[in-house]
């Protein structure tokens, strides 16, 4: 058994589940401990590095964005309420053997990741930012009283924060974090090359489908990349290309009689930075593509994460480089994207080390 200190991440999301690896390998570096429970799903980008979990959640129906009252229902009625009740045991369990809390997601998520002993707790509210969808009084209720010290997803939530008197301070997102570690991907063609991200949901496939009936409305030769995650089953995509006569040529590489031609990835940042353009249905990984400095098409998708609702929150957030069309309507879409191929490029950041500054910030809560 470590004798290192021992923090225990508690998020709920992938981008959470994310944010909170990066921040668990940033405390590790220092002599830390990090344990994981992700709140929703298996939790696979702390799988990825290495990073222990004490348990799994199952996914709910509502993929646990719940903008609808039928979201609700859809939870409830596939037993939310137990599946919250057992995280909470496990987590106050856990934290018995711990010197501190990082809870990464929204004010639920920090309620759970403060259940049973207390300890010292920073929180990340990845879920709400004053740009789009401001904390209740409520929720500042709830923050004040479980998190010691916050890190805010922006600087003006950060400050708004700091007007309440609450311990808030911007360091940057750790969602971007390591981004720019690896280079663009070699382009393929001398043509349109595009990043297509159909989101890490089981909605993934459908999402796909819907993208590439709008690569069937532009101007070729077209070369795009399928950004998928390491732990992502892309069976059904493939299937998918099939059902619209796609041929692999050889090993990962897929071409249909328009002479349009597709690749797998899971070098996500690598594709952005090489395409023109995203088209994307996703939620961290627009926000991601936009921070690459590539524009973003969006538009209505399957499943939860790309509701109009979701994307209209996004555009707050991201401003113009998120170019959203209210329908899914192939022609309208791909028009638009043709659009966005004649605007000027953007720039590339800077490389940020964000989750390093967060817990280097919160040592010496840890170390009390």
């Amino acid at each position: 058994m470590t004798t290192s200190p021992s923090l225990l991440f508690v998020s709920n999301g992938y981008g959470e589940d994310l944010i909170g690896a990066h921040i668990a390998l940033a405390a590790k570096s220092i002599g830390f401990y990090p344990i994981a429970f992700p709140l929703v799903g298996a939790g696979f980008a702390y799988l990825e590095h290495q990073i222990d979990r004490v348990g799994t959640s199952p996914i709910p129906p509502s993929g646990g964005i719940m903008r609808r009252l039928r979201d609700v229902v859809g939870d409830l009625r596939n037993g939310i309420v137990a599946t919250c009740l057992r995280q909470r045991r496990i987590i106050s369990q856990t934290a018995s053997h711990c010197h501190g809390i990082v809870a990464v997601g929204d004010v639920f998520c920090l309620i759970q990741a403060t259940a049973g002993k207390k300890l010292p707790a920073i929180f990340l509210p990845t879920a709400k930012s004053d740009l789009f969808m401001p904390h209740t009084p409520l929720e500042y209720w709830i923050i004040r009283r479980l998190a010691d010290r916050i890190f805010p997803r922006d600087a003006i939530t950060a400050s708004r924060f700091n007007e309440r008197e609450l311990p808030a301070n911007y360091l940057g997102n750790p969602m971007m974090d390591g981004l720019l570690d690896l280079p663009p991907l070699r382009r393929e063609i001398n043509g349109i090359h595009l990043a297509l991200l159909p989101g890490s949901r089981s909605e993934s496939s459908q999402n796909l489908e819907l993208e590439l009936r709008v690569l069937d409305h532009m101007s070729q030769p077209i070369f795009a990349w399928i950004c998928t995650s390491k732990s992502m089953d892309t069976h059904p995509h493939k299937s998918i290309l099939i059902a619209h006569n796609y041929t692999e040529t050889h090993s990962n590489r897929w071409v249909n009689p328009s002479g349009i031609t597709i690749s797998f990835t899971h070098t996500f940042s690598s594709a952005v930075r090489a395409a023109d353009v995203v088209i994307g249905l996703a939620g961290t990984a627009n926000e991601q593509a936009v921070w690459l400095g590539k524009r973003v098409v969006a538009f209505p998708g399957s499943g939860p994460q790309s509701l109009p609702i979701r994307f209209n929150e996004q555009k707050k957030l991201l401003g113009n480089n998120l170019i959203y069309v209210d329908t899914n309507h192939p022609s309208t879409v791909a028009l638009k994207v043709m659009e966005t191929l004649k605007l000027p490029p953007l720039r590339e950041p800077l490389p940020q080390h964000a989750a390093s500054q967060i817990i280097h910030s919160a040592r010496d809560l840890f170390e009390q």
